[in-house]
This record gives C-alpha cells, structure tokens and sequence, in this order.
C-alpha cells in the first residue's frame, strides 16, 4: 500500500483506494460479528439443559418502568442477568420450545446452591397483557415469582403512542389513534383467543386503551397463580423512591436488603404530557377501571 501511495502522490489514488475498501472491510467485520452471535447462539442451545428456570418474571405493563427494574436487579450480587432482558417466550417465542427459552439463562452451576444460591430472571412487558402467557407461564414455570408494574394508564397510552411515533409505527394523531383503537383490536382480540398460536401486530402495538385496563390483565395471573404470588407496584412508587420500590422487590425475592445510591431511569421518553386534547377523555375513560384495580389490589385511589 505504501508504494502505491508514493507512486500514485499527485492523483489521490490512496485516498480513493482507501475509501473503495471501506464497504468491504465493514462487510467483513460485521460478518464476523454474525458469525460470533451465531456461534454463541449455538452454543446456548447445545447447553440448554445445564442452564437454570428463571426465578422470577417481570410481566409488564408497558412503558411502566421495566427496563429501569430490572436493571436495579441486575445490579445485586445475587442476580444474575438473562442473555437479554426481554425474552418474549411465552408470548412471540413460544414454538421455539422450552430449550430456547433455557438457552436464555445462565448455566446452573454459575448461580450456586443452597440459601446463597443466586437468582436469575426476565422482563417481557407483552406477557401481561397477552391473553395467554398467563396460563403458558403456569404450566412451564409454576413456582416462579410474578412482578407487575403499573402506570397512570393515561400517561402510559401517552408514552406508549410517543414510543411508536419514534419507531416509525405510528402516523396518526393522539385522538384519532385511541378513537380507532376498539374497531381496530375487536377482532383481532377474538381470533387471538380461538387460535393461540395467533400473532397480531395491531394487538401487541397500537392497544394504547387497552393495555392500560390493569385489573383484567392481572385478574388473569390471579385466578392462576393466586394474588400472593403477583407483587404489583405502581410505577409511580418506582420513580418517585426508587430505593423503596427496590427493597420490597428484594424482600419479595427473598434477597437481601443493598443501597444502591444513584438510580437512573432507563427508557424515559421526553415530550410534552399536558398538551394533548384527547387526555381529558383518556382520563374518564379509565376512572372505572382504575376503580377496579384499587379494589382488587385493597388500596385507594391509585391515581387522579
């Protein structure tokens, strides 16, 4: 190269050349890249018999602070980190079989034993609105400890439309994507029922109301599992005494209380909350829903 770059001074020719090669030598590192996923692919698969169930399952909802939880997790010593946080088995993934969802895991040796024995778990926010990952989480992970996490449903809706807006899902506004909602997910939400292995777009994307009706979702888990294996924190708890929120899902666990001083809020989308017109009716239409939940859950009014 060096050569060339003396012969060829005058014309560029080095540069030229250089750039040239730019697009191949991208294609070659990220084709090696690909090939170091795949073979670590593999690799889990082979081994998915050695690794570990998860402990617990963070279901949900939606833009309420699952990503933000279970970072806090990770960071005490007795957890360990799934491959990725979000797993989607047992709503998008489920025809890949108990050892795909295995091969997520760490292996079972590295989480030790006994009343040390360390924790491992996964956060899929579809899994709670999904009509049937309650019962396929029953029949695969039967003693597994459950953790919701629910949000004002209308500053959810807000955050959910926002976050599609962002991702290029979404073109319509605020007020004509909640008014079309109903038409849009009836039928969508029938055939999920009569045929589970069903998956629809719609339902998983643009369900901004429906998502945030809290107490039908989680009378699911209840009536499966039963109310004491669901911990449900409101996610305004989780922002606003982040700390607390921490400490009761580790009592909840079992773990041991830590401090963990600065806590960052993950996945927080920035735009503007009190200017939209459709708010004022999203917030009526959840009052009695939202009046439901407090008594499900035995508490007050959950949010004004």
């Amino acid at each position: 190269m060096r050569s060339i770059c003396q012969l060829e001074r005058s014309g560029g020719y080095c540069m030229t050349l250089l750039d040239e090669m730019k697009p191949a030598v991208r294609r070659l590192r990220d084709g090696a890249g690909s090939l170091q996923q795949s073979a670590a692919h593999t690799l889990r698969q082979m081994t998915s018999g050695l690794r570990a169930w998860p402990d617990f399952v963070i279901l949900g909802a939606q833009k309420a602070g699952t990503t933000s939880l279970y970072r806090y997790l990770t960071l005490h010593p007795r957890v360990a980190a799934a491959h990725v946080k979000e797993v989607h088995y047992f709503d998008l993934n489920l025809g890949r079989g108990p050892g795909w969802y295995r091969s997520n895991f760490p292996y079972r040796s590295a989480l030790g034993h006994g009343p040390t024995r360390r924790l491992t778990g996964e956060a899929s926010p579809y899994y709670l609105f999904h009509p049937h990952c309650a019962k396929r989480i029953r029949a695969t992970l039967p003693e597994v400890a459950l953790i919701a996490l629910v949000r004002d449903p209308v500053a959810r809706a807000l955050s959910h439309y926002n976050h599609n807006l962002r991702n290029k899902r979404e073109t319509r506004s605020f007020a004509q994507a909640l008014e079309e909602e109903d038409g849009l997910l009836e039928g969508e939400m029938r055939r999920m029922q009569s045929d589970p292995g069903y998956e629809s777009f719609a339902v998983q994307h643009y369900s901004y109301k429906a998502r945030g009706r809290y107490a039908e979702q989680l009378e699911r888990y209840f009536e499966v599992f039963g109310r004491d294996r669901v911990l449900v924190m409101r996610s305004e708890d989780l922002f606003s005494d982040p700390q607390r929120a921490f400490e009761l899902t580790l009592a909840y666990l079992g773990l041991e209380p830590m401090q963990l001083g600065e806590f960052e809020q993950r996945n927080k989308g920035r735009y503007r909350r009190d200017e939209d017109p459709a708010l004022a009716g999203l917030r009526e239409y959840f009052s009695p829903h939202n009046e439901r939940l407090a008594q499900m859950l035995g508490q007050g009014p959950l949010w004004t």
